[in-house]
């Protein structure tokens, strides 16, 4: 079995299911729930299955701030 980086697994779609989101944060995919249920993060519309764009994911890690 090969290991992968979440992360750059994550970065060459342009649209991640929940767990793909949460698996680079260490977060189960209820988190990403969580985040879509709260508004905190934007799905794909018109789609059948849950689905994240790229760009929700980037812009994620943009707002995040660093804890002193």
């Amino acid at each position: 079995m090969k290991n992968s980086d979440p992360l750059r697994d994550a970065n060459a779609k342009l649209a991640l299911t929940p767990a793909e989101f949460a698996a680079p944060f260490g977060r189960s995919k209820t988190w990403t729930y969580r985040l879509l249920y709260a508004g905190k993060l934007k799905r794909l519309a018109g789609t059948p299955a849950i689905l994240i764009p790229r760009a929700e994911l980037e812009r994620f890690l943009a707002d995040l701030t660093v804890h002193k």
